[in-house]
């Protein structure tokens, strides 16, 4: 089965760049600080390991949006849908950019991971400076718990 990447890179100047990808196909945008995305990436992400479906994320572009859906399929499996709109009234539906469907345990797992680094890479404050707002820990903690209730993290991966 396909392997979903994830990845952040370093904030800068109130912006930070997002990267899924699989087998060939990359999305990556810089995305603002103005709305809380992170912290309702974490709130979807346990959603979707709980197997509630149709949270979806809105990443600002300024003007334009992206919105992430993240979808149970069935038991096992989860479909990433992302869709791009050239700004906040999404009138259209929008362009799917992205799709990945995969396990939905290793879809939650990839963001988790690229969340962790992000939160551990810079100290809180230099984080705040260069996101412009602090890094979401209530709602990783949340995120983390939910993994570890359901026995998805080891003790490996919970130290990275």
């Amino acid at each position: 089965m396909r392997k979903l990447i994830v990845a952040f890179d370093e904030p800068s100047d109130g912006w930070l760049r997002i990267e899924l990808g699989y087998e060939g196909h990359l999305l990556a945008e810089p995305f603002s600080h103005i709305y809380p995305t992170l912290g309702e990436l974490c709130g979807a992400l346990c959603d979707l390991v709980a197997g509630h479906g149709g949270r979806r994320v809105v990443f600002l572009l300024e003007p334009a949006e992206l919105v992430l859906a993240m979808t149970p399929l069935d038991g096992r499996t989860a479909r990433i849908g992302v869709r791009l709109f050239k700004d906040r009234s999404r009138t259209s539906d929008g362009d799917l950019v992205f799709e990945f469907v995969g396990e939905r345990h290793e879809i939650v797992l990839a963001f988790w991971r690229a969340l962790r680094r992000l939160q551990t890479d810079l100290s809180d404050s230099d984080f705040e400076e260069r996101w412009r707002a602090p890094f979401p820990k209530l709602e990783m903690a949340s995120l983390t718990e939910c993994l570890n209730e359901r026995g998805l993290l080891h003790d490996k991966a919970r130290r990275s």
